[in-house]
């Protein structure tokens, strides 16, 4: 799973798809137990969660994360289930709609107030109504909205920051912001 942004679902799918394969290797069979999808849950919780956390932004308790996980599991492989995939395969709008579905940011930030925000102009800090703790930093949310959108951006040109820096997003954030 990619390190330098925050995984998409697609990511998340893949890593799944390769954990359940050395699981299944590893046991020799050639269904996966529900300890072997139990401990690709896990495994993809903890990968997931570092890299979130490397971003500096909070998310969800672990319960809820593999919630998530499992969920998105579930609707793929209900997907590939499906009496007519292979018709829908050859269906051009409904794949470019799926791959752009699965492209998509896998978000587990604790703050979902901005999540339907498309762009910073419509963002404002009063807005927000979780803990303190759990919100999104104000320094944070111009690499959250590069990572729902263009996914441009790498974590580590966040966590080098200077002040300077700061304090051009600072005013680059004031000036967006209607009055």
């Amino acid at each position: 799973m990619p390190t330098r942004s925050l995984p998409t679902k697609e990511d998340v799918i893949r890593h799944y798809m390769y954990l359940t394969e050395e699981v299944k290797s590893i046991e020799d069979k050639t269904r996966l137990s529900v300890q072997g999808k139990n401990h690709a849950f896990d495994e993809i919780g903890k990968v997931v969660t570092d890299i979130w956390n490397r971003s500096g932004i909070p998310i969800l308790d672990q319960k809820n994360l593999r919630t998530r996980i499992q969920r998105l599991v579930q609707s793929k492989e209900i997907e590939y289930m499906n009496k007519n995939a292979k018709k829908l395969a050859l269906d051009e709008e409904y794949m470019r709609k799926t791959k752009a579905h699965y492209q998509q940011l896998f978000d587990v930030a604790y703050c979902q107030c901005f999540s339907s925000t498309t762009t910073l102009k419509k963002m404002k800090p009063g807005e927000c109504t979780c803990p303190e703790a759990m919100k999104i930093p104000l320094q944070d949310y111009r690499f959250y909205f590069d990572q729902r959108t263009l996914r441009n951006d790498a974590i580590s040109c966040y966590l080098d920051r200077t002040t300077s820096n700061e304090q051009k997003f600072q005013l680059e954030l004031m000036q967006l912001r209607p009055s």
